[in-house]
């Protein structure tokens, strides 16, 4: 089933972009990582070069390389910039507790604004930026899990994540509230126009934020529970934020490619 996902995931994105050019790694990669981390970034690299060489040789007579000049100089301060946050991230903004800001802004606002940003010639507001942040909060609810789930080790060796400077039952708390806000969020977007009708689709993510919310009402078990897999533990949190934001993400942008063919 897995890669049947993969596969319409792929064959979404490499349509997105064929038309607009861009959209394959936007759409796809986020999605497929939630699926397997494998899938990304080798193979979703390896069919962005394909599909791009493709429509490169299809599209020839149409290619500008002075217009590819700016993002080919471009790319070098923007990977060094990337790599030099992903170092940040780990040494400096876990420590300070904004672990957790750091990739609702990334997956969110630097992302997907910062791609409209380059693809429309400099137009992104809150209509962008909005819809960016509900789609960051799956990742976000991830990361939080995960740093709950290691408060007691990250507190051992000084790490000040997050969870561990917020406590216990409020870190719980907090998660219970993001997972709620997704859902207004959502709705309210979809009424003001900023995303279409079919972006509704992502409550039916609803079934999987319920088992999620319930495990925030109690502090993480000290012993894994006979009903969950040895191959998850000792994840507890962020595996079941994993499983809703997985679920939440797909339908989200399934709804979203959906209101653009229709």
């Amino acid at each position: 089933m897995d890669i049947v996902v993969a596969v319409v995931l792929v064959f979404v994105g490499a349509f997105v972009q064929t038309a607009v050019g861009f959209g394959l790694a936007v759409i796809a990669a986020p999605v497929l990582f939630f699926i397997n981390p494998d899938l990304v970034p080798a193979p979703v690299t390896v069919c962005a070069l394909v599909l791009s060489l493709i429509n490169a040789w299809a599209f020839r007579d149409g290619v500008s390389l002075q217009g590819l000049k700016a993002a080919v100089i471009g790319r070098v301060p923007g990977s060094m910039a990337g790599a030099g946050l992903l170092l940040f991230y780990t040494w400096a903004l876990k420590q300070w507790g904004l672990g957790e800001l750091a990739v609702l802004l990334v997956w969110g606002p630097l992302m997907v604004g910062g791609t409209h940003l380059v693809t429309s010639g400099g137009a992104t507001d809150a209509d962008i930026l909005l819809p960016a942040l509900l789609f960051a909060t799956g990742p976000t609810l991830v990361i939080f899990g995960k740093h709950l789930d290691k408060l007691d080790a990250d507190r051992a060796r000084g790490m000040r994540t997050l969870p561990v400077r917020l406590g216990e039952a409020r870190t719980r708390h907090a998660i219970a509230a993001l997972v709620l806000l997704q859902y207004p969020l959502l709705i309210a977007l979809v009424l003001t126009g900023r995303l279409p009708v079919p972006a509704l689709l992502m409550i039916g993510a609803i079934p999987t934020a319920i088992p999620l919310l319930r495990m925030t009402r109690r502090p993480r078990p000290a012993e894994r529970p006979e009903h969950w897999p040895e191959a998850v533990w000792p994840l507890w949190f962020a595996a079941a934020a994993f499983r809703q934001a997985r679920l939440a993400g797909l339908l989200l942008l399934i709804g979203m490619a959906g209101g653009v063919l229709l």
